[in-house]
Parts: structure tokens; sequence; C-alpha cells
């Protein structure tokens, strides 16, 4: 099971670049560098610090950030090229920009994911975190659920690419839905590695505040009946 949401990424991620085949005109590196950037190394960038499918549990956590880091520097790049070349091929055909749900979510997922990489970056090193004045388990936080978002963005963006009449006139019903199903297994094991690694904690400070409270409650209780008894 290990190797299941890798063979489900990279499988997809290779079905859409073989699909497109890179170089057969100048819209197919669009397709061809989305799914590089956000199926292939956005996704096993996160992966990094999965517990179960981690392929680097081997090795220290301050090479696994270095990795993450570097794989998403990597997909923001490959989007960054993708986005200029639909763009580009657009105002080529005289075509409007940004009309359909898979423009604008699109438009949207390149936007956010440098700001998603300088939460990134401020995790990382302890100077920009001492300009904010912010403890590093929040921005932890923040920074994962940043994440979230911006996966949930990423995968509604190639589930709208599904309904586009490129990809519809490529494929059979068939391979469609197979398609639809490796693209709807990767945010949920995304999300639950998010969920699982750090709602739990969010979770364990206001228990831990109650069970203080109640502990101190119990102490003035019995302080009280020994000062009666005494008494």
């Amino acid at each position: 099971m290990k190797m299941v949401a890798h063979v489900v990424a990279t499988g997809l991620a290779a079905f859409i670049i073989y699909t497109a085949w890179p170089g057969s005109s100048l819209f197919s590196w669009h397709p061809a560098c989305m799914a590089l950037a956000f199926i292939c190394l956005m996704f096993e960038g996160l992966l990094v610090f999965n517990r179960e499918s981690s392929l680097f549990s081997n090795v220290s956590h301050s090479s696994k950030i270095l990795t993450h880091q570097l794989m998403n520097i990597g997909a923001f790049i490959f989007a960054l090229i993708g986005f200029l070349v639909i763009y580009y091929n657009k105002n080529l055909n005289n075509k409007n920009h940004f009309t359909t749900w898979h423009g604008t979510l699109g438009l949207a997922t390149v936007c956010y994911v440098p700001l998603q990489m300088m939460g990134g970056a401020i995790a990382k090193y302890p100077a920009l975190r001492n300009i904010l004045k912010m403890k590093l388990s929040t921005i932890k936080l923040y920074h994962a659920t940043s994440g979230s978002i911006v996966l949930t963005l990423a995968s509604c963006t190639l589930l709208t690419a599904f309904y586009s009449s490129w990809f519809t006139q490529q494929v059979g019903d068939i391979i469609w839905w197979i398609c639809f199903a490796c693209l709807a297994v990767i945010p949920m094991i995304g999300l639950n590695q998010i969920t699982s690694a750090y709602l739990p904690r969010s979770c364990r400070k206001p228990a831990a505040e109650g069970k203080a409270e109640e502990n101190s409650g119990t102490n003035k209780i019995k302080k009280r009946t020994t000062k009666a008894k005494q008494t």
C-alpha cells in the first residue's frame, strides 16, 4: 500500500503528458507542464512528510524540508510555464482569457502558490519568523492549512480540465472515469495527511487547558474541605 499514492500520481501525470504529447503543438505544453507541476511535483512534495507513503522516511527532517521546498519550487516553475503558454496561445488565436471555471481556478491556483511558498520560507527560516514574532508551531499550522487550500484549488482546476473539449476528445468514457478516480484519490490522501498531522495537535491544547481548569477547580474544593475540617 505504500506505493499506491505514488503510482496513482505519477501514472496520471504520465498519461496526461503522453496524451498531450509535448511539442506536437504550442498548446500541448500547457497540460504537460500543469500535470508535471501539480500532480507529480507538488503532490510528491507533500508526500515527503507522509508517515506511510514517504520515499524519504529514512532521511533527516531537515533533508525532508529541503526536498519538499525544491519540489514545490519546481512545481511553481512548471505551473508558471504552463500558464504563460496557454495565455500566449490564446492571444495568438484571438481568444478571451479566464472565461471558464478552468481558467479562473487556474489563475487563482497559480497566484496562490507563491503565497504558500512564502509561508514555507517563514516556517523554515528563523529570521523571518522573528520579524513576524510568531511561534513556529503556529506558522506550521497556518502553512499546512494553506497547503490544503492549494491542493483543493489545484484538484478543482484539473477536474474542470477533464471536462474540456480537448481532453474529452482525446479519451473515451472508461479512461475518463479512471482519470477522474485517480484525481479524486490525490486530494483525499493529501488532505488526510494534513488533518491527521495538524488537527489533533490543535485539538489537544484546548482539551489540555480544559483538564487543567478541571484539576484546578478540584484542588480548590479539596482545600476548602480541608480548611473546614480543621476549623
